[in-house]
């Protein structure tokens, strides 16, 4: 008679614990299966409770161990079994909801834009007609704020197949187009600085275009598309390009003087004879860029990612490449003069006939890890250069120049 109270009171345990799993939607399924599972679970955590504190007990009734044995195995199975298929569907019919929902999304936008580019052209018909009635290239502050605040209406959104490396980036075609419009139109250098400076154009679609020698400096361009553009001699100086896709770009003869390049993806792009002075280059993706005789004099390039990167003739004097992923880098002939370097990989780099000039460095036996990086020149360094304490106390050491 005992034996069966205990039972029926572990069921009932079990019974109250699937009500209150229920109740709380614990596991997350179809609120059909809620109780039963819970149940399950319910009566699983009794047994395993009976089990460690009435062990002597259970081994005392074998009949009563065997039951509930059996119990333990059928409840586990069934209830990880059961919350498994039943999540999964759940997931899938989320899923399915969600990409409806975007459909409709994209469906919805598509209406807007339509709509967004007859205000587009109305609002560029109107520079036109200004533009017409006066040879001075200049536009109404009224116009210019009109032009800002279309910008702002021309949002960015989903965009499939952008790139092959992202599938869907969010983008604006319509900012782009934008510019592109701007670029080419008879606008004295004033009207266009203020078009620059109150005119949004971050996250616009400029893939593969030409703007070779357009004044874009001081724009906004942060997280703009500009894979393959080409952008030879642009002027870029103290323009916003944060976590902007530059992939390929041409940028030859470009000053990007005191420009913010934080996070960009500049890999295989070709930046020759270029001036990045002051530059803001920080995590950013420079593999296999072109960089030679470029100007990177007092640049940021912390922890940025400059694999297989071409720097020959470059001058980075007092440049910081903390961090700095330089494996397999050439600087053939380039300028490192009170550089930090420290942190920065180098393995396998090429190093040849280069100016390491009171260059900071992080240990005192650096000298010896060039050789052992296979880096190209570490033996013609090491005869011209030692590792002294670095007295201005910006970094341990720094390479000092041997008197001959």
């Amino acid at each position: 008679m005992i034996q069966k109270v205990k039972l029926f009171s572990a069921i009932l345990i079990g019974a109250v614990v699937g009500w209150t799993l229920e109740f709380y939607r614990i596991p997350t399924i179809h609120p059909k299966q809620s109780f039963l599972t819970g149940f399950l679970i319910g009566i699983t955590l009794i047994s395993l409770l009976f089990l460690v504190f009435k062990f002597r007990w259970i081994h005392a009734n074998g009949k009563v161990w065997m039951i509930i044995s059996i119990m333990v195995f059928s409840g586990s199975i069934l209830s990880v079994s059961w919350v498994y298929f039943e999540n999964d569907d759940l997931r899938k019919r989320i899923k399915s909801q969600e990409n409806l929902i975007d459909r409709q999304k994209e469906i919805l936008y598509s209406e807007q834009v339509k709509g967004l580019a007859g205000m587009s052209a109305d609002v560029m018909n109107e520079v036109k007609i200004e533009l017409a009635s006066n040879d001075s290239g200049k536009l109404s502050a009224r116009l210019i704020q009109r032009i800002a605040a279309l910008s702002h209406v021309l949002k960015p959104y989903a965009i499939s197949g952008a790139n092959d490396m992202d599938p869907q980036e969010i983008l604006s075609p319509e900012r782009g187009h934008l510019l592109l419009q701007l670029c080419f139109l008879p606008l004295d250098s004033n009207t266009f600085s203020k078009l620059k400076s109150e005119v949004s154009f971050a996250q616009a679609d400029l893939s593969a275009v030409n703007l070779s020698g357009i004044d874009l400096s001081g724009i906004n361009l942060e997280m703009a598309n500009l894979r393959d553009a080409i952008l030879d001699e642009v002027n870029l100086e103290g323009a916003i390009l944060q976590e902007a896709c530059l992939w390929g770009a041409k940028l030859n003869n470009a000053n990007l003087q005191g420009a913010d390049l934080t996070r960009a993806n500049l890999e295989w792009a070709e930046i020759q004879n270029a001036n990045l002075t002051h530059c803001i280059i920080n995590g950013a993706m420079l593999e296999n860029a072109k960089l030679s005789n470029t100007t990177l004099a007092r640049a940021q390039v912390q922890w940025a990612f400059l694999k297989g990167a071409k720097l020959e003739g470059a001058n980075l004097e007092h440049a910081d490449l903390k961090g700095a992923d330089l494996r397999k880098a050439n600087f053939h002939k380039a300028n490192l003069s009170q550089v930090n370097l420290t942190l920065a990989k180098v393995n396998e780099a090429s190093f040849v006939d280069v100016n390491f000039h009171n260059t900071r460095i992080m240990e005192d036996n650096w000298l010896d890890l060039l050789i052992s990086q296979n880096v190209d020149g570490a033996e013609q360094i090491g005869k011209l250069y030692s590792v002294e304490i670095d007295t201005t106390k910006r970094a341990k050491h720094r390479l000092q120049k041997i008197s001959l």
